[in-house]
């Protein structure tokens, strides 16, 4: 479940060492803050995780752009909607925005 892994947790000294370099946080509302940690980490990510709920005033073109931008980088693409699915419409905030996000 989304927040018991300690990749979700803030580095407090329970949580195990190295870890912080190993997680590489951007804004996804600001697209182009991942483009900078996918350009200063060639071929060292392999998936990159949005939670929608985050993205405060989401528009279908972040996702967009972030699903591209991932793969591209020959990562995976990850939309988190444990917290969003089935409680925005039946389609989930994919359908929401009218994206095509797969």
């Amino acid at each position: 479940y989304h927040g018991w892994h300690d990749w979700c947790l803030p580095l407090e000294s329970y949580v195990p060492e190295g870890l912080d370099q190993q997680v590489l946080e951007f804004r996804a509302d600001q697209p182009q803050t991942l483009a900078c940690l996918l350009e200063q980490n060639p071929q060292q990510i392999a998936a990159v995780i949005v939670s929608p709920e985050m993205v405060l005033d989401p528009q279908p073109d972040q996702f967009l752009q972030l699903q591209r931008m991932t793969a591209q980088a020959g990562a995976v693409f990850i939309l988190d909607e444990v917290k969003t699915a089935f409680r925005i419409r039946p389609g989930s905030i994919q359908q929401y925005l009218g994206s095509r996000i797969s």
